[in-house]
């Protein structure tokens, strides 16, 4: 009996090691879309909070549940950005995170994927994040299609219909 209990013992410490607090700072959310069809804007989401459970050699028992605060959204525009937190597009008084649940990482040949859910304004949908991990820091990119999330207008003239996005996350 002793056994069996120190044995799950080290099991939950050994597996407890490896998850680890987001660190908001330095940690943000990064994005680009065409705005009239020959500019760009550029803005970042911070305020990065949750856990990643990552260990580079047991992938399957790697997990990242993870959000940004929608509110903190920046486009160094104040008035896009008041409208950014609008209902017809983030609607942050009702749904103030933006958040990513991992279901499966796996090894790419250039870094890792997790594919999970990503929760917009109440609205989930499956999206595979590519990243790369060096020193404490995960480096993600994706590309994320307004329509999908009810984002601002269906047309695609004043604002690009997908957004480039880049992740930094540090771990403590």
């Amino acid at each position: 009996m002793k056994k069996s209990f120190l044995i799950l013992l080290i099991i939950f410490i050994s597996n407890s090691l490896f998850s680890q607090q987001i660190n908001p700072i330095g940690s943000t959310v990064n994005f680009e879309i065409s705005n009239f069809g020959f500019r760009t804007v550029e803005g970042v989401i911070s305020n990065m909070h949750g856990t990643a459970d990552f260990n580079i050699d047991n992938l399957e028992l790697c997990s990242f549940d993870v959000c940004v605060d929608a509110t903190t959204v920046d486009t160094e525009n104040e008035e896009r950005d008041e409208h950014l937190n609008k209902d017809d597009f983030f609607d942050t008084e009702n749904f103030p995170d933006i958040c990513f649940y991992s279901d499966e990482v796996i090894k790419l040949a250039n870094g890792y994927a997790a594919t999970g859910t990503l929760k917009i304004k109440g609205i989930e949908r499956i999206q595979t994040i590519n990243f790369s991990y060096i020193d404490k820091t995960f480096t993600g990119k994706l590309k994320i299609e307004r329509s999908d999330f009810n984002l601002g207008p269906s047309g695609g003239f004043m604002i690009g219909k997908t957004a480039e996005v880049r992740i930094v996350a540090k771990i403590h």
